[in-house]
């Protein structure tokens, strides 16, 4: 059987340097702006080695890279007295490839095989941010954040060769070729609303709900990216006073259509319905009871009401309704 990474092993090394630099002004006694910014560098040296050419004569020994990634942010904040924050932020960022995006031969689905790619090259993206905060009081706070990612030369799965062709005998089966490359460009677009409301003094709700969108540019057209989740989110209420702290929450997931998985990704399409992946809940409750500073007892039961379910791009069902605990002892 063959090894998924490089049986002859491999070696990652990285060193960074980060600048930051924060300027803050009161406007008014009630008002202030204020201004992050950052950069940071990043060189990184990896080498992978492959000794054995049982299963596949690489037409490579070994794969070396040396890459450099820088990444900034610029972040502008303005809160007035009527409890209104407006954030609005620039950044760039990179991801360097890595042994499991260069290195790996791994069957996602049957029938289909993928190969290491020495060629690749890292991925760099400018992203924007707006968020919009309201505090009514110091009880009520809600508002919203959208965001817009542009990848250059994004790391995606796509349709590749082994020795001139397209298809490998892999495990006994005629598989098709695929392998981690560099795409053109690629979007990746969101927005969340949030909202937290106190009462009571001790008691708490409070909610969150994400919903992302991302394609890729494939052969002068725009298809879905892999590993973009569905609608997703959380909400519960909390009690917290003293020595005790609780909380019933619902974790959810919208639908994710299979007209939005990726053509040729590793979000496992095959595990999901003729109508993809369905919507699910999840309610979780939580308790943590502090016996002394140092001594404290946690407490929960997750998927209360039993529902089978399975989470986007995984493999396998999530578990049934559980109990758990955890003691901590501190010296």
């Amino acid at each position: 059987m063959d090894t998924r990474y490089p049986d002859g092993g491999s070696k990652l090394s990285n060193v960074a340097i980060y600048f930051s630099h924060e300027y803050e002004k009161n406007l008014t006694s009630e008002s202030e702006i204020s201004f992050q910014n950052g950069i940071r560098l990043e060189a990184q040296a990896l080498k992978s080695r492959f000794d054995s050419k049982e299963f596949f004569d690489f037409p490579f020994d070994q794969i070396t890279q040396n890459n450099l990634g820088m990444a900034a942010h610029s972040l502008l904040s303005l809160k007035n007295k009527n409890g209104l924050l407006g954030t609005f932020g620039v950044s760039t960022g990179y991801r360097i490839p890595n042994v499991d995006d260069l290195a790996k031969v791994f069957d996602t689905r049957p029938q289909s095989v993928i190969l290491p790619n020495d060629h690749i090259k890292p991925e760099y993206s400018v992203q924007t941010e707006l968020e919009l905060q309201k505090r009514l009081n110091y009880r009520i706070i809600f508002g919203g954040t959208i965001y817009h990612t542009v990848l250059f030369d994004a790391l995606l799965v796509g349709p590749g060769t082994y020795l001139g062709q397209d298809s490998v005998v892999y495990q006994g089966a005629k598989s098709k070729v695929f392998t981690n490359q560099n795409a053109s460009v690629a979007h990746v677009s969101g927005v969340t609303f949030f909202g937290k409301i106190k009462f009571f003094n001790w008691w708490q709700i409070a909610g969150q709900v994400t919903y992302t969108r991302g394609t890729t540019k494939q052969k002068e057209q725009f298809v879905p990216m892999d590993h973009i989740q569905p609608l997703t989110g959380k909400c519960g209420i909390t009690y917290d006073k003293g020595r005790v702290t609780t909380s019933l929450d619902l974790l959810f997931n919208g639908v994710k259509p299979l007209k939005l998985y990726a053509p040729n990704g590793e979000d496992n399409a095959q595990y999901a319905t003729i109508n993809g992946t369905p919507a699910w809940m999840d309610l979780r409750w939580n308790l943590n009871y502090m016996f002394r500073p140092n001594i404290g007892l946690q407490l929960g039961v997750n998927n209360i009401l039993d529902h089978r379910y399975r989470v986007f791009a995984s493999g396998v069902n999530a578990p049934g309704r559980s109990i758990w605990f955890k003691l901590s002892l501190g010296l």
